[in-house]
């Protein structure tokens, strides 16, 4: 069984009203217990094998492409760990979210790159057309900064 930790934005001091966003330092210990505590750590590619063998995984994602994600792709790279980030491609380079060079980072410490659609839309709200267009805006966007393809996707707000 593999259980997913879904992060946001973590911040040197996280504000007590906001639950998508953790401090940093309790974001770095949380890394620490999981690797002290001997489950494994499931790449991104290997999320849907991870039940097929037993034992029990965990997979770290990052939703929204935040400037912090690389703080965090930093912390688990030194783990040893790796994750997925979901980028919504509208706001890249915007205050406070990633720039293409930080996309590309998250890529060279060995994070897996993946598309939250291109405005970050409830796409159950949205018509098929628009829901195309989201996903494939996105998706291309991400492919021509990496170089290569983008297989994974996560649907703003878990709605489907």
């Amino acid at each position: 069984m593999t259980l997913l930790l879904t992060y946001h934005r973590t911040l040197p001091v996280a504000p007590p009203d906001n639950v998508h966003i953790l401090a940093r330092e309790t974001f770095r210990r949380q890394i620490e217990l999981i690797a002290d505590s001997g489950i494994a750590v499931a790449a991104p590619h290997e999320f849907v094998q991870a039940g097929r063998h037993g034992g029990h995984r965990l997979g770290l994602t990052f939703d929204d492409g935040f400037v912090s994600d690389l703080i965090c792709a930093a912390t688990l790279a030194d783990a040893g760990m790796k994750g997925i980030f979901f980028i919504s491609t509208a706001h890249i380079g915007e205050h406070g979210y990633l720039d293409v060079q930080g996309i590309r980072e998250l890529d060279a410490l060995g994070m897996t790159v993946g598309s939250h659609s291109h405005e970050h839309l409830r796409l159950t709200r949205c018509s098929d057309a628009e829901v195309r267009m989201q996903a494939r805006l996105s998706r291309a966007l991400l492919e021509d900064i990496l170089g290569k393809p983008v297989r994974d996707f996560a649907y703003p707000g878990g709605a489907y």
